[in-house]
């Protein structure tokens, strides 16, 4: 499989998805300095390629479990954006009806099991379990940080997968830095794919700033999950724009590191593409972005619409019984 394979029809649904995911949380990050959004809001500027690449590899009943930077995630798993954005402001038309905010957005339906940070690879790695149990036709798809790695929940799931043949795809978004701390200064291996190895499933190291590349990777990786070949592990290089949240600017990084990073932002890069390998007219590209830019305004008035969750729903959904 290469480059090849993907028309200008699905490349321009690409440059769709990641120029949503770049708008709605430019949006969001200017709701939030003016107090309509609230909690802990964690941005994903730059590595959008990673997750509309990997995510529209999938069908629509494969599972993700996210990062807290799982908005775009969601929305790349074509969450509806007035939903997304309701949740963000609490409200009860949210994708979970205002109980989960801006750090664990879910949505059953579309088989997203939400932002859970590290600890999601344990979770991951149970639900490939019952998928395979119940004999299922469903892959699980989890996405990590670089930081994970040195933790014993990577290790553990990663070992188990591999000795059940699970039906789930490792994704590890390494932008080097997790909360803020060098990645040599937190895991041992440089070349994080290599930690595939030890537990005897393919591991793969792609660019990812190309959204193209990250999105073969994810087919081929899908192809050996659904032929019952087990898991993979995909390392992909990228950078995040921002700091680690809202409340935690970039300073650690250097001025010329960003900007080397920034000359290679993943949409500008598929826009090139699209100009001048596809002959696609920018008239087309800036009618795409606009259209994007009217359903996100479109979705800030939804929710700032929408009703507060009734008190009386407080506690419905803590027990699996309340319905």
């Amino acid at each position: 499989m290469d480059k090849h394979t993907l028309d200008e029809s699905q490349l321009l649904e690409l440059f769709r998805r990641m120029t949503l995911l770049r708008r709605f949380e430019e949006k969001i990050a200017g709701l939030y300095v003016r107090g309509k959004i609230t909690g802990h809001v964690d941005l994903y500027g730059g590595e959008e390629a990673v997750g509309v690449g990997a995510i529209c590899a999938l069908d629509l009943k494969d599972y993700v479990v996210s990062t807290y930077r799982q908005y775009g995630h969601c929305l790349a798993k074509c969450a509806a954006p007035r939903a997304v954005m309701a949740e963000l402001f609490g409200k009860q038309t949210g994708i979970s009806h205002g109980r989960d905010g801006a750090m664990h957005t879910v949505d059953p339906n579309l088989h997203f099991i939400g932002a859970i940070g590290a600890g999601g690879l344990p979770i991951a790695t149970g639900l490939a379990l019952a998928v395979q149990y119940q004999e299922g036709p469903e892959v699980v798809f989890c996405i990590f940080g670089d930081t994970a790695l040195s933790q014993g929940a990577f290790h553990e799931a990663l070992n188990l997968a591999s000795i059940w043949k699970l039906p789930i795809v490792f994704i590890c978004e390494n932008n080097f830095y997790g909360m803020g701390t060098f990645i040599d200064n937190s895991v041992c291996q440089e070349e994080l794919y290599r930690f595939a190895e030890p537990y005897k499933m393919p591991g793969v190291r792609v660019d990812g700033m190309d959204v193209v590349e990250v999105y073969i990777a994810a087919k081929n990786a899908l192809s050996l999950a659904r032929a019952g070949e087990g898991p993979s592990l995909i390392e992909a290089v990228t950078y995040r724009f921002r700091g680690a949240s809202m409340s935690n600017p970039a300073e650690d990084r250097a001025v010329r590191e960003e900007r080397i990073w920034r000359e290679r932002d993943p949409i500008m890069n598929l826009r090139r593409r699209l100009l001048g390998e596809h002959g696609v007219a920018e008239a087309t590209l800036d009618r795409i972005a606009q259209e994007i830019d009217a359903s996100i305004d479109d979705a800030v008035k939804f929710a700032e619409e929408s009703p507060e969750p009734p008190l009386d729903t407080l506690g419905k959904t803590v027990y699996a019984s309340d319905h």
